[in-house]
C-alpha cells in the first residue's frame, strides 16, 4: 500500500511563507536522533534501547515521536542500485526497526546526503533520489534527515528540489530534514522540513536561516 508522507513546512519566522499547497505543522517534528551522541556507532539494539527509553520516560506523552537513524546504517547498494543497510549493524533490516518502533507507538527517521557519499562516508543519494524515496516510503519511514557532504559542485537548490519532488510523489512521500552546511529549516506535513543543527544556538540559527532564504525564493 501506497503510503503518504506529509510535506508540511514549520518554517522560523524569519523565513517566508511556503508555497501554495504546502501546509503548516502544527509543532516542529521532536524525537531524537542518532548523530550527536554516538555518531557512527549506530545499530538496532541502540534505536531499541531508546525507543523504549523515550516511551518509559514520558517523553512521548510531552509529544516526542521520531527516532532517527542517523549517518552511517547504509553500507552499499545492490546491483539495481537499491540502498542496503549495514548487516552487522541491522542484522533484523530496517523493515523489523521500522515495525518495532512503530509497535511502540512511535515513528522511525533516517539519513541520507546529497551527495555521492554521506559525511560518514556510506553511499549518498545523488542520482539515487527517487529510488531511495521509493525505498524508504516502502520501509514505512516517515522522516528523512538529508545532509550536504560531499557535494563538490553539486548546485544546493537543484539538489534538494530533486529529493523534495522525489518525495512528494504520490508513490514516495515522507518527513525530511534538509541541511547545507549546517541547517537549512524545518516542517512537516505530507513530511517534514527539518534542522541538523540541533545543538546550534538560536541565535546560530536565525542567522542561517535568514543566510538561506535564497534556497526558498
Amino acid at each position: 500500500m501506497k503510503r503518504a508522507i506529509w510535506i508540511c513546512l514549520a518554517l522560523l519566522t524569519v523565513l517566508p511563507a511556503p508555497a501554495a499547497g504546502l501546509k503548516l505543522a502544527a509543532t516542529p517534528p521532536m524525537g531524537w536522533s542518532s548523530w550527536n551522541r554516538f555518531g557512527c556507532n549506530v545499530g538496532e539494539d541502540l534505536i531499541k534501547s531508546m525507543t523504549h527509553a523515550i516511551v518509559s520516560s514520558g517523553m512521548k506523552d510531552a509529544g516526542y515521536q521520531y527516532v532517527v537513524i542517523d549517518d552511517c546504517w547504509q553500507v552499499s547498494r545492490d546491483s539495481s542500485g537499491n540502498i542496503l543497510a549495514d548487516p552487522k549493524q541491522f542484522p533484523s533490516g530496517i523493515q523489523a526497526l521500522v515495525d518495532y518502533v512503530h509497535s511502540k507507538g512511535l515513528k522511525i527517521g533516517i539519513y541520507s546526503d546529497a551527495g555521492i557519499r554521506t559525511c560518514g562516508g556510506r553511499p549518498g543519494s545523488r542520482g539515487h533520489e527517487h529510488q531511495d524515496a521509493l525505498m524508504y516510503a516502502a520501509w514505512a519511514v516517515g522522516y528523512l534527515k538529508y545532509d550536504w557532504c560531499n557535494t563538490g559542485t553539486e548546485d544546493a537548490r537543484a539538489a534538494y528540489t530533486s529529493v523534495s519532488d522525489a518525495l512528494k510523489a504520490p508513490d514516495a512521500r515522507s518527513c525530511s530534514a534538509f541541511a547545507n552546511g549546517a541547517v537549512t529549516s524545518r516542517g512537516c506535513g505530507r513530511k517534514t522540513l527539518a534542522s541538523s543543527g540541533a545543538r546550534r544556538a538560536t541565535s546560530q540559527i536565525a542567522g542561517i536561516a535568514r543566510e538561506n532564504t535564497r534556497w526558498t525564493g
